[in-house]
């Protein structure tokens, strides 16, 4: 009898990884500069969501400090092809 264990994990996609960040980066800008958002830091989920939903169908807007902080962490051109490129890939 074998003691292994085979341990199975699943990768995050890029745009699973994009989202996270996005949010990371969404709670710094809103705690860091609260007067600039229409939303308090609890209501962060909820927009992360939205956005989540606007990347899914094409229309998001990605001018916002926290999608700009988002693709400089990640190494992603500031450019909508760019960014679309990055989140359609898995690798």
């Amino acid at each position: 009898m074998s003691n292994e264990v085979t341990v199975t994990t699943s990768a995050k996609t890029n745009k699973q990884k994009f989202m996270e960040v996005y949010s990371e980066c969404l709670y710094d800008c809103v705690r860091d500069s609260p007067e600039l958002y229409g939303y308090s830091i609890d209501q962060v989920p909820s927009v992360v969501k939205k956005m989540s939903d606007a990347i899914n169908r094409l229309v998001f807007n990605h001018d916002g400090l926290a999608f700009k902080m988002a693709c400089k962490r990640l190494n992603i051109e500031y450019k909508r092809q760019s960014i679309l490129n990055f989140l359609k890939s898995n690798s």
